[in-house]
């Protein structure tokens, strides 16, 4: 077998709906220099790869490139492992560590360590390349992962069912639960402003973490009432909220102003958010 390739830098990754659930990998190829203001979308190549090409399966629940070139890919019947010609694929069988295919999370931490969230917790891939799993021997209490994230100083946030865990440097820092202020214990949806606070769903709920305390902010004005069902943070650190049905809303100051895309019905459940590198938001 030929090995592995990492994918050029310079490259752009997208998620596309097909038929609603599904999802397939389109790979756009760039120069390193912007796009030509002059040219669509549809004058740059673009490729597609789906189940025929060796991916495992097109219900796409995470993507995450590392340090050394490599996309990751998580879906319902396991993790590939793409170098832009072809996949590799982890599931149950071929590596027992994970114990479930249906990933969930997918991070790569500050000492090149990969997370891996799953219906059955969370797994690490070491830089040697073998995995383990991390659970409750390692101080982990969460069940089934729903989200992870990277900070800026290499640590990582792991939230699912049972709270908030922050990971450093492989070891369990803290956990975050109810007794912190939470509203619940199932803790999903993960962002980091540009103040370095870290922003928390609770099924329904919006906290915000800052300097170790938890606090409720589901009651902020121009939030209330609202649901909240995602979060997105901008490169420049704005932190934009999603709620079922009530559109959007961007944080300013202290105060959430409410957002709703022209031509967009109301009451349409907006599931996600991309900034482009010109800094438009799209919806």
């Amino acid at each position: 077998m030929r090995s592995m390739r990492p994918i050029a830098r310079g490259t752009a990754w997208r998620r596309f709906a097909a038929s609603g659930v599904s999802l397939c990998l389109a790979f756009v190829s760039l120069s390193v220099h912007a796009l030509s203001p002059g040219k669509s979308i549809s004058q740059f190549a673009m490729d597609t790869w789906q189940t025929d090409a060796g991916l495992p399966e097109l219900a796409i629940q995470a993507i995450a490139e590392t340090s050394d070139g490599y996309l990751w890919i998580g879906t319902q019947e396991g993790l590939a492992r793409f170098d832009g010609a072809q996949f590799t694929v982890f599931d149950h069988v071929n590596t027992p560590a994970l114990q479930s295919d249906f990933i969930t999370a997918i991070v790569e931490d500050g000492d090149r360590s990969l997370w891996i969230g799953n219906e059955r917790g969370l797994v690490v891939r070491h830089p040697d390349g073998t995995f383990t799993r991390f659970g409750k021997e390692q101080g982990l209490p969460l069940q089934r992962i729903a989200m992870a994230i990277g900070d800026s100083d290499g640590s990582v946030w792991i939230s699912g069912r049972g709270g908030l865990a922050h990971i450093v440097h492989g070891k369990v820092e803290r956990v975050f639960g109810v007794a912190d202020g939470f509203a619940n214990d199932f803790i999903g949806y993960l962002a980091i402003d540009n103040e370095g606070a870290l922003w928390v769903t609770a099924r329904g709920y919006l906290h915000r973490i800052k300097n170790g305390k938890v606090e409720n902010l589901s009651n902020a004005d121009g939030l209330k009432g609202h649901p909240i069902s995602g979060l997105f943070t901008s490169r420049r650190g704005e932190l934009w909220v999603m709620s079922n049905g009530a559109g959007l809303f961007r944080r300013t100051g202290e105060k959430f102003e409410p957002w709703w895309p022209n031509g967009v019905p109301e009451g349409v459940h907006i599931r996600d958010i991309l900034e482009d590198r010109d800094g438009n938001i799209w919806v």
